[in-house]
């Protein structure tokens, strides 16, 4: 999934393989630092995904939808998931909050797509955390300025950018094609 969005960023030309322009003692990390680092961010994507998801889509949704039944549960939701990661990026979120609640609502289709179980969204959120967590740490991949950060993401965040909008409103739409009806 959101490989398909870097992907389509490196065929642009605004993202480019690291290894091009690395010195070589960084060509030279070993494959064991590497796995290391890979096994790190998917527990790491694990954890939050799982805690996230048990919070936002599992209690706090279910206390909201006797009161503001679907849409209306979905995003107040998904609002108050966006505003609560200024608590661990402080104002650098703060570009990235349309994202997160786009993020936010997808997840919750996500959720109505697998009956009201929170596996689906807990397995996209994990994947989404987990590719981004290691792009980030293993600096495998840089930007190459030849792309708007209004495209590819404000300071490298996807979720700042109109591609990342892009890919989530995508992602909703296949998710949609799969919610049972009657639609919430």
């Amino acid at each position: 999934g959101l490989g398909l969005l870097f992907l389509a960023e490196w065929g642009l030309g605004w993202l480019m393989w690291r290894s091009a322009t690395a010195t070589p003692s960084e060509q030279k990390q070993p494959a064991a630092k590497l796995t290391s680092i890979l096994l790190s961010t998917l527990l790491l994507g694990t954890w939050v995904s799982v805690t996230e998801e048990l919070i936002f889509r599992g209690f706090l949704l279910n206390q909201l939808q006797p009161t503001y039944p679907g849409w209306g549960a979905a995003a107040i939701a998904s609002l108050i998931f966006a505003v609560l990661h200024l608590v661990w990026d402080g104002r650098d979120t703060i570009p990235q909050l349309p994202g997160l609640w786009l993020m936010g609502m997808v997840l919750v289709v996500a959720r109505w797509v697998d009956s009201g179980n929170l596996g689906l969204a807990w397995g996209l959120h994990a994947g989404w955390v987990w590719a981004i967590a290691s792009f980030d740490t293993t600096q495998r991949f840089t930007y190459t300025g030849h792309g708007s950060e209004w495209l590819t993401g404000l300071k490298g965040k996807p979720l700042a950018g109109l591609f990342g909008i892009l890919f989530l409103l995508m992602t909703a739409a296949v998710l949609w094609q799969f919610v049972p009806s009657p639609q919430p």
